[in-house]
Parts: structure tokens; sequence; C-alpha cells
């Protein structure tokens, strides 16, 4: 037997060689993990850059429909052609809610925390909806509505 060979209980030959060739990958398993997590930082994917930082509004443009999907839920969808995305959105309300069917060929949608506000008419309509913690705005629009209920939900589709 050679020096870097050892002998197995069964009676076959491992190299001393090819136990140190598979150690060190279980010691690159960290480094490898830490250099992907980097990559995907400091390479976000396309859908993972439209979100805002924290504090600022999502806004999104696009084709909107606003409404009731029952008597406590108002829907509204957003078809965003510059993100090639579908923004969907739901407000729930204990109360009921009264029903609404709109549709805008163009509308300036903003979502903070509280609230998701549907500029539309070039700015002469405001719909708002609401958390109920949320306080009314001074609205400058001539037409403003108001819905608030206890959940507020964004989703985005491809």
């Amino acid at each position: 037997m050679r020096p870097d060979e050892t002998a197995s209980p069964v009676g076959e030959r491992a190299t001393a060689r090819r136990v140190e060739e598979e150690a060190p990958r279980e010691d690159l398993r960290l480094p490898i993990a830490a250099l992907t997590l980097l990559a995907v930082v400091a390479f976000p994917t396309h859908e993972e850059q439209t979100f805002p930082l924290p504090g600022q509004p999502l806004t999104v443009d696009g084709y909107t429909t606003i409404r009731s999907t029952d008597p406590h839920t108002i829907e509204v969808t957003v078809d965003d052609p510059e993100q090639a995305a579908r923004h969907l959105f739901h407000l729930w309300s204990n109360e009921t809610l009264p029903a609404i069917d709109r549709s805008f060929p163009r509308a300036h949608l903003e979502l903070t925390e509280k609230e998701l506000r549907v500029v539309a008419n070039g700015g002469g309509e405001v719909i708002t909806l609401a958390l109920s913690s949320a306080p009314p705005r001074a609205e400058s629009a001539p037409k403003s509505t108001r819905y608030t209920g206890y959940g507020l939900q964004h989703e985005m589709a491809n």
C-alpha cells in the first residue's frame, strides 16, 4: 500500500487525495450561498424594481376598472402597458359598501400603506379606497368618492 492510500473496512482502497477533494465542497457552500444572495440583491429582477422605497407610494398608470365583487369588497384592476403587468387591489369592509362599476381608459393610481387613490379624467375625479384608520384628505377634484374598510391588498400578475 502506498503512503497516500488507506484501507477501507471492506478491503477497498481509497486515496487520501479523493477525501481531500470532497472536503472543500462543503466548505464552499457558505461562500456560494453568500455570493448567490449578493447577486440577487445587486441585480434584482424587473418585478422587484417596481416597488418603491419604504414611505413612498407605489404609482401605476393604465387602463383601470373599479367594481364591487360583493357587498363588502371592491376590486380595482390596472393594466400597466409599461410593465406588461396587471395590478389587482382589493378593499374589504365589514360594512356594506355602495356598489361601483367604473372603468377609465387611463388613470393614475397611488398606493400608500393605508390608502389607494385613483385619479381619473385628467384629475377631475378621485376615488379613494382607504383603511378606516386613514384620515380623509381634502381633495381638490370636482368629484371625489371615498370608500373605507379594514383591509387593503395589492397583487401583481404578468
